[in-house]
């Protein structure tokens, strides 16, 4: 069996054929996006090793000084379930180090990667990326079906695509059968990384000493059609063996394709064909850019079901993040016009902002409503822009003076409190008397309110 372990890369430069994996929802509470991939190969016996790749840009982190350098810390936690039981768990700790802040100008990413030794099932994966410094993080949730490589079936593991394979024969996390394989867990390849590098491990080829299979690369179209076909590769055989390339892929469009790879075996004329999906991206405007035109188009698609009222809400409790000119173009379109709006208004910011949000005004309204909407009082709209305190203090009217609560917030623009005294007005209802925000009430004598 292969050794678990985890480590950290920062980047500063019978007839079958099976499909590559897919992502399912991915949930984020707040910002931190990150890429992950995974490849399957065979471990001992029935056993099956995972290998989970993950990669982000570093300067979602927040760095802070020390000494002559800035450094930003982030915590990694990844858990394997099956069905409702945690099978297995990972979490590590890595940090990246920069000399002053133009450094983060430059987009690099870090890369960070962890295994898991299963036995054939159903699996969830379930990832959390946490900055240290300002607790942001982003989560993924995916489905993965581990078959068996086990029998005297051909079959080749999953197809680790990579920005870098050299030969090395020292023994590393990321190293493979003498070599060292860099991930690349976006998939994406363009000017700046035009090789697709891959690597896969071969299992069960017909154990006869000196004969030969052979193994053939396409590249094939987002729709399954035929782009590009490579001459057939014949190789020896022993009885394992692995597969490493390379191809340029700089000449092709943009656009999504699988690269296959279909393998018979010369003895047994068995085949086995395995496919992986990348991504060629010509502009510089790159993976950002198609993130948020896709974000957008699944946001059009989700608000076609949501009310007018329901979107109304929306809107006007996210204002603090609109500007004058989107708030007075909102008020003068129709329905349709809206839900197109505020697909590109949360395209241009993220989906994991309003998962946040929406998950703000659910609380505030499900805690604060009374003669109005939970989200139109002074409490919900500070729960929806700053999220729940890190501290609550609640006095209750005793001694002939008004209830009244304070609220702290510890680690957001620098420490912030804000103090609610139940008035007795007619909405019933906390009001905000005094705070340090920046956009707060300001009212040091605020005690004259429950005396």
């Amino acid at each position: 069996m292969k050794k678990i372990t985890i480590g950290l890369i920062c980047f500063l430069f019978a007839s079958q054929t099976v499909y590559s994996q897919t992502y399912i929802a991915s949930p984020s509470k707040n910002d931190i996006v990150f890429d992950m991939d995974y490849a399957r190969f065979k471990s001992k016996g029935e056993d099956i090793l995972l290998e989970v790749y993950f990669s982000f840009y570093r300067n979602q982190l927040k760095f802070a000084d020390q000494g002559s350098q800035k450094i930003a810390g982030f915590k990694v936690d990844a858990r394997i379930f099956q069905a409702d039981s945690l099978i297995d768990h990972r979490n590590w700790s890595g940090r990246s180090t920069i000399l002053d802040s133009t450094e983060l100008a430059q987009n690099k990413m870090l890369l960070t990667i962890t295994k898991f030794s299963l036995r054939p099932g159903n699996y969830r994966l379930l990832s959390k990326i946490t900055d240290k410094s300002s607790e942001n993080e982003g989560s993924k949730e995916i489905e993965i079906d581990l078959d068996s490589f086990s029998g005297n079936i051909l079959s080749i593991s999953d197809i680790e695509l990579a920005s870098a394979i050299v030969k090395d024969s020292t023994s590393d996390f990321a190293d493979k059968s003498y070599y060292r394989v860099i991930p690349n867990p976006t998939g994406v390849y363009g000017p700046r990384n035009p090789m697709l590098y891959f690597y896969a491990e071969i299992y069960n080829l017909d154990k006869q000493i000196d004969s030969t299979y052979t193994i053939e690369y396409r590249i094939l179209k987002n729709d399954g059609t035929e782009f590009r076909t490579y001459p057939p590769r014949t190789r020896r055989k022993p009885w394992a063996s692995t597969e490493v390339g390379g191809l340029n892929v700089i000449a092709l469009p943009t656009g999504t394709y699988f690269l296959e790879l279909k393998l018979r075996d010369s003895e047994n004329r068995s085949l086995f064909t395995r496919n992986k999906k990348f991504h060629v991206l010509k502009d510089n405007k790159d993976l950002a850019s198609k993130r948020k035109d896709t974000e957008a188009g699944k946001l059009l698609i989700a608000y076609q079901t949501i009310s007018s009222n329901e979107i109304d809400e929306e809107f006007q409790s996210a204002r603090y993040l609109a500007a004058k000119d989107e708030t007075t173009l909102f008020k003068s379109l129709h329905l349709q016009g809206k839900r197109k709006f505020m697909a590109q208004f949360w395209g241009k910011r993220s989906i994991a902002l309003r998962d946040t949000h929406l998950r703000r005004l659910k609380y505030a309204n499900d805690h604060f409503s009374g003669r109005k909407k939970g989200w139109k009082t002074d409490r919900g709209r500070v729960t929806i822009r700053y999220g729940e305190a890190d501290e609550v203090d609640k006095n209750y009217s005793l001694g002939g003076k008004k209830a009244y609560e304070i609220w702290r917030y510890y680690t957001q623009e620098g420490g912030l409190f804000f103090i609610f005294v139940d008035k007795g007005a007619i909405d019933d209802d906390l009001e905000l008397v005094h705070s340090n925000a920046r956009t707060g009430i300001s009212d040091p004598d605020w005690q004259r309110w429950i005396n």
